[in-house]
């Protein structure tokens, strides 16, 4: 994952799949928002961008209300975009029984494309 200051732009001339939010720890909830995004850039062949904020939005104007965050960057690392995506599909890959063809279908790519990220080794982080 690259982080980029606001100030230097993104570097997706030729589009991207992109989700806005206030990302406070990778809960099942955001992994099904990543999930959807990556599977959408994948079927597209297009990056997946993660635009989030730091510190959260609530930090700065209502400090009382700012939710606690749920990974600490002291005690775990956040995972990788690529980690997350192999999540994903692992998880789906379970929901259909180890059925490519229908883990394929369930995350919108092509058959090909799901076996070719099945036989590369999981992603660090």
């Amino acid at each position: 994952m690259t982080e980029l200051d606001v100030n230097c732009g993104l570097p997706i001339a030729e589009g991207a799949v992109v989700t806005v939010g206030t990302f406070d720890g990778v809960h099942r909830g955001h992994q099904d928002v990543l999930g959807t995004l990556v599977r959408h850039a994948t079927a597209r062949g297009l990056p997946s961008v993660v635009v989030t904020f730091e510190p959260h939005p609530l930090e700065i104007v209502n400090p009382s209300a700012a939710p606690p965050l749920l990974t600490l960057e002291e005690t775990t690392r956040p995972l990788s975009v690529d980690r997350l995506e192999w999540e994903h599909i692992q998880r789906v890959l379970g929901e259909n029984d180890g059925n490519i063809s229908a883990t394929a279908r369930a995350l919108g790519m092509h058959r090909r494309t799901l076996q070719r990220k099945l036989g590369k080794h999981a992603p660090r982080g």
